[in-house]
């Protein structure tokens, strides 16, 4: 695996992980007060997936692949069930499109710990 994929791959891993739990957005939130955490978690994965990329694909067994592009297909459903202005993040914790996502997120990360 190359430099380059493996940076990939953390980065993807340390998004999973921030979007599966709500005590690290609330610990972010507490530390960047001015940061949209909600709007984070979104951008963030954003910043991260490139399913197309032939380094990214590196990074990751096939299995994980597949698990990824799941875990995208949800958050892009979660994104349009969501109005663009999302609410901050002690609302948004409580609504059923963070728990999707939050529950998909840790469901990937299963795959990761195999």
């Amino acid at each position: 695996m190359t430099s380059l994929s493996e940076n990939m791959r953390v980065r993807v891993l340390e998004s999973l992980s921030l979007i599966a739990s709500k005590e690290a957005q609330l610990k972010y939130q507490s530390e960047a007060p001015y940061v949209d955490v909600p709007a984070e978690l979104f951008n963030q994965w954003e910043d991260c997936f490139f399913p197309d990329d032939q380094a990214f694909q590196m990074g990751f067994a096939p299995e994980e692949l597949q698990a990824l592009r799941q875990f995208n297909d949800v958050l892009n459903q979660v994104c349009s069930e969501t109005p663009q202005r999302l609410p901050n993040l002690d609302e948004f914790v409580s609504t059923t499109q963070w728990r999707r996502l939050a529950d998909i997120a840790r469901t990937t990360l299963s795959i990761f710990a195999k």
